[in-house]
């Protein structure tokens, strides 16, 4: 028997097209979601950013609803899924490329604490 709730790794219902972009985009950590980001091919990053910066406002409306403190656990993964389509759009909008053109970054610099 799994220690899990059923719903973990599940994100509301209204935004189930996102779902497939969860297990990978949906990390606690900014360190993870840049890792994730740098290590991944830059097409599947357009391929989120495509999928959910139309959604973006939607999804911060519905988050609205709850406490920050408390948000359930789908909409903990929903939260947690945008912070990682912030670090998509950096990507897509900004660099064209999962990271910088000169930065060290995973090369040199390692992120040992800050905010999630």
């Amino acid at each position: 028997m799994s220690d899990m709730p059923d719903d973990a790794g599940k994100i509301p219902d209204c935004f189930a097209d996102l779902q497939p972009f969860v297990e990978y985009w949906a990390v606690p950590t900014m360190g993870e979601r840049i890792e994730r980001r740098v290590s991944c091919d830059y097409d599947e990053i357009v391929r989120f950013y495509d999928a959910g910066i139309e959604r973006l406002e939607e999804i911060l409306d519905y988050l609205d609803q709850y406490s920050p403190d408390c948000l359930p656990p789908a909409a903990n993964t929903l939260y947690e899924l945008s912070l990682g389509l912030i670090q998509a759009a950096i990507a897509v909008e900004l660099h064209q490329w999962p990271c910088g053109p000169i930065a060290t970054y995973p090369n040199t610099l390692r992120l040992l604490e800050g905010r999630s």
